[in-house]
């Protein structure tokens, strides 16, 4: 017996164990036995695009899969809506992880993820939906095996320990086995997270305001100002060297004079993260009102560039009413946000002036730049 503790304390020493061919064996064939099934079936990324049994969220029989989804979901007011979807996510044995900015991360059960999915269309409408997978069948049959073999190689040690006399010897198996106990709870922690992600599907959802109907009036209206259409056009040029209305460039901005010439008086500038900060002035017809632009406005936004989640709000621009007016539009590469202030300059001999500021672009960028910009336009 003295000379088998010696042999194992030898390979205690040296670091390895007569466990370890057993373990690599191991390791081999369960790989062996999951690429064998993986060949016979069809690839996991195809059912996912395909939804298999009409479900998004099934994997093939035997298969470990992480699903990670997400969607906008217009709705009218984000406050109730985040309430209704924490409160679904949480009747069906799922809960909310994060929420920022109207931005949440859920967690749903898999099973009841088509549930969530078709439930929350009842709060509002649901855009950009996506979906992937991650295949974690190979990690969680690793994980077991190592976790298997850890556990025989700590009840073996244990045996040895109960056997050994020499002081020396039970100081090395003691930390040997402190090593292993530390390596299976890692190991153990892992299996738990991986665990979860099969089990629980991570939902990306954000919340988008849609802000009652446009101004109403006849179409034709809007298509009687050309003009109009250079709202929210990023391909618009600049003309002029400087600010229109007394205002400098944001910092971050260059200006630019790329794109489509005008006959407006036109100031353009671009940021290095693709947001546009714009001035231009055009005649309009004298003593139309400032709430008659705001009208046109917002509606030209949307039949033009297809924005919505528009709001107007008074303000005042160099000592004058203007107009604030925000929007934003969901296109393939992500969410566009706008923003334009407009007045009216009158003049008593000639037609008035519109004055407009105009600053847009992706949503992450638009959100760095907001403050200077607004700085500049509130002095």
């Amino acid at each position: 017996m003295k000379k088998l503790c010696l042999m194992m304390l030898a390979a205690i020493t040296a670091g390895c164990t007569p466990l370890a061919a057993d373990y690599a064996s191991s390791v081999r064939a369960k790989r062996k036995s999951v690429s064998a099934a993986r060949s016979q079936s069809a690839p996991a990324d195809r059912m996912v695009l395909a939804g298999s049994n009409g479900s998004f969220f099934r994997a093939e029989a035997g298969r470990q899969m992480a699903y990670t989804a997400g969607f906008t979901l217009q709705v009218k007011l984000a406050s109730a809506a985040h309430g209704e979807v924490k409160k679904l996510a949480e009747s069906l044995g799922g809960y909310l992880v994060s929420s920022r900015n109207n931005n949440m991360k859920i967690k749903i059960p898999v099973k009841k993820a088509d549930e969530f999915l078709n439930t929350v269309k009842k709060s509002g409408k649901l855009r950009d939906f996506h979906i992937s997978a991650e295949d974690l069948t190979d990690t969680i049959t690793d994980l077991n095996v190592r976790l298997d073999n850890l556990k025989k190689f700590r009840t073996r040690l244990t045996e040895l320990l109960s056997k050994t006399l020499r002081v020396e010897e039970i100081l090395k198996i003691e930390r040997e086995l402190n090593r292993i106990t530390t390596e299976m709870e890692r190991l153990t922690a892992q299996l738990q997270n991986n665990r979860t992600r099969v089990d629980f599907v991570t939902f990306e959802v954000k919340l988008l305001e849609q802000h009652g109907a446009l101004p109403g009036g006849n179409p034709a209206a809007v298509a009687n100002f050309g003009f109009l259409q250079l709202f929210a056009d990023d391909k618009i040029a600049g003309n002029e060297d400087e600010p229109l209305f007394g205002l400098d460039i944001p910092a971050g901005f260059v200006a630019t004079r790329t794109g489509k010439i005008t006959t407006q008086d036109v100031f353009a500038a671009t940021s290095a993260d693709d947001c546009i900060f714009r001035t231009w002035e055009t005649d309009i017809p004298a003593e139309s009102t400032l709430k008659f632009w705001e009208q046109l406005v917002c509606r030209a936004l949307n039949i033009y560039n297809g924005y919505g989640n528009i709001k107007a709000e008074a303000v005042k621009f160099n000592g004058a009413d203007a107009v604030k007016i925000t929007a934003d539009v969901l296109t393939d590469s992500g969410i566009l946000k706008y923003l334009t202030v407009i007045s009216v300059k009158r003049h008593k001999i000639c037609d008035d002036e519109l004055q407009v500021i105009e600053f847009f672009g992706p949503e992450a960028a638009f959100e760095k730049n907001l403050k200077t910009v607004t700085t500049l336009i509130q002095k």
